[in-house]
């Protein structure tokens, strides 16, 4: 009679152990993602929200692609005076020769 005691106790305990995995299993595959999408969702307007309190316009992503498809067809390249100094530096260095190590 002592034996069925332990034996029904341990299978109970296998039941509950085996039962938890499955759960935080399951939670895991299909209850954490959902929270952390909501809660990385949440910071991002949180810190778009400080960017506007600072005073960046967090817009101006939007305005530059409705300016890019309105221009469609029209090529214009802008530089400044660190681009044109950096370009005027490596002209003047000469030939670039790529080695290889040999072993």
């Amino acid at each position: 009679m002592e034996y069925t005691a332990e034996i029904t106790s341990l299978a109970r305990t296998l039941f509950i152990l085996i039962a938890l995995y499955w759960g935080f299993k399951l939670f895991g595959r299909y209850v954490m993602p959902w929270i952390f999408k909501n809660f990385l969702g949440y910071l991002g307007k949180k810190a778009q929200q400080n960017m506007r309190n600072q005073g960046f316009d967090t817009s101006g992503f939007q305005n530059f692609q409705e300016e890019k498809v309105a221009d469609d067809g029209k090529v214009s390249i802008k530089k400044t005076k660190t681009q044109k100094s950096a370009t005027k530096s490596f002209d003047d260095v000469g030939d670039y020769v790529d080695f290889e190590e040999v072993e």
